[in-house]
């Protein structure tokens, strides 16, 4: 027998499964602060799926998304109506996404109080170097 490492959430009936194929499980109970931090990096391995998934995968891919989604929020105490509150917020701010729009640069004074927001986050909003003049 071999034995690899997982180290993560999976659907409740897995691991039955895998025993009812011979394999040994090792799992356990998690706390509460741990169920919400894996959820979370849950939902990033299932978007990260979704992104990968041929087209005919991609129901069953949000799917699992939507899973794990709802499991967090009822891990993490946000209930439905707080969702919803804010998502009321958000679009009050800055719309939703019933039409897309990609925005590929932005050039703002150096007063601007975004160019520390952009300065915090270099990997995610990397600086474009002004063209000598």
């Amino acid at each position: 027998m071999r034995t690899f490492r997982f180290d993560k959430i999976v659907r409740n009936a897995i691991p039955a499964k895998m025993e009812n194929s011979g394999a040994v499980v090792r799992y356990r109970a998690l706390s509460p602060e741990e169920t919400g931090h894996l959820l979370l990096e849950k939902l990033i391995e299932e978007a990260r799926e979704a992104q990968a998934a041929s087209p005919d995968e991609r129901a069953a891919e949000f799917a699992d998304l939507r899973a794990v989604l709802k499991a967090a929020e009822l891990a993490l105490g946000l209930s439905d109506e707080a969702i919803t509150g804010a998502e009321q917020v958000k679009y009050a701010k800055g719309g939703d996404f019933s039409s897309i729009v990609y925005v590929e640069t932005m050039t703002i004074p150096d007063d601007d109080p975004w160019v520390e927001y952009f300065l915090t986050y270099p990997d995610k909003y990397p600086e474009i170097p002004l063209p000598p003049e």
